[in-house]
C-alpha cells in the first residue's frame, strides 16, 4: 500500500470543485492544493472512447508519490479498451490513488475501482460485475480466431482484476453470464480481504528480494571480488 495517511487530503473543497465543473461536457478533472496536490477525476457517465481521457492519463503520468489522485465514480461502465488503458495508467502511476464510489459502480467502472490503492463507498452505493459483451463482422475464419483469442484473454483479465475481491468460483460464474451485484457493506469487506491478500504478496516479494540480495552479496564476497570496485565499474558503464 502507498502513503495511507495522505488520503484524507482529497475531501477538501469537493463542493466548490463540483460547482465549477458542472457545465463541462468532458470527463471532469480538478486540483486541490493542501500541502500536497489532490487531483479529483469524476467518472459520472458512461466510459467513452479512450481519447476523451487523454488529460486523465497525463495527470496520472505527471503525479508524484506525494500526490493523491481521487476518482469519484457513479458509472454504468462502457468501452472495454478505454477501461483497460485507465486501469494500466492507475496501476503504474507513482501517485496514491483512491476511489469514492458515490452511486453505481458497474462493469468497467468496477474494474477501475479494483486498481486503486484505497476505496471508499457511500452507504447506498453498489458494485455490479459481469462479463464482457460485443460483436464483430468479418470473415468466418477471422471471427473464430478472434473469439478463441478473446476467450482466454478475457478469462485471464477477469481473474487478475477481481482476484481477492471475488472468489475463483464467482469469477467463473460471471464468465458464464452471471451478473454479480454487491452492496456497499459487503463490498468494503471484500476490499479489505483483497488488500490483505495483495499486501501479504508484496511482503513476500520484498522478503524474497532481500534474500536474493544477501545471496548475491555473499557469493561476490566468497569470490574474492572487490564489491565496491565492481559497483563503481557498473555505474561507470551506465
Amino acid at each position: 500500500m502507498k502513503n495511507e495517511h495522505i488520503f484524507d487530503l482529497v475531501k477538501a473543497d469537493e463542493e466548490e470543485d463540483r460547482e465549477l465543473l458542472k457545465e463541462s461536457p468532458l470527463p471532469k478533472i480538478s486540483t486541490t492544493k493542501i500541502a500536497k496536490t489532490a487531483y479529483h477525476l469524476w467518472l459520472t457517465s458512461e466510459i467513452k472512447e479512450a481519447s476523451n481521457y487523454d488529460h486523465w492519463y497525463e495527470t496520472l503520468l505527471k503525479a508524484t508519490p506525494e500526490d493523491v489522485v481521487a476518482f469519484h465514480i457513479n458509472s454504468p461502465g462502457g468501452y472495454l479498451d478505454t477501461t483497460l488503458q485507465l486501469c494500466d495508467a492507475i496501476q503504474t502511476t507513482p501517485a496514491n490513488t483512491v476511489a469514492f464510489i458515490e452511486g453505481g459502480c458497474c462493469s468497467g467502472a468496477s474494474m477501475i475501482a479494483m486498481c486503486v490503492d484505497r476505496v471508499e463507498m457511500g452507504k447506498f452505493s453498489y458494485i455490479m460485475i459481469h462479463t464482457g459483451s460485443g460483436g464483430e463482422i468479418g470473415k468466418f475464419r477471422n471471427l473464430v480466431e478472434s473469439a478463441s483469442f478473446r476467450e482466454k484473454w478475457w478469462h485471464d483479465i477477469m481473474h487478475d482484476v477481481y482476484e481477492g475481491f471475488c472468489t475463483k468460483e464467482e469469477i467463473e460464474e460471471i464468465l458464464t453470464g452471471r451478473d454479480l451485484w454487491i452492496d456497499a457493506e459487503e463490498s468494503m469487506k471484500r476490499f479489505k480481504r483483497r488488500n490483505d491478500i495483495l499486501d501479504a504478496r508484496e511482503r513476500t516479494r520484498e522478503n524474497e528480494m532481500k534474500k536474493t540480495t544477501k545471496l548475491i552479496k555473499k557469493a561476490l564476497s566468497n569470490s574474492g571480488l572487490d564489491i565496491s570496485k565492481l559497483a563503481f565499474q557498473i555505474r561507470s558503464q551506465n
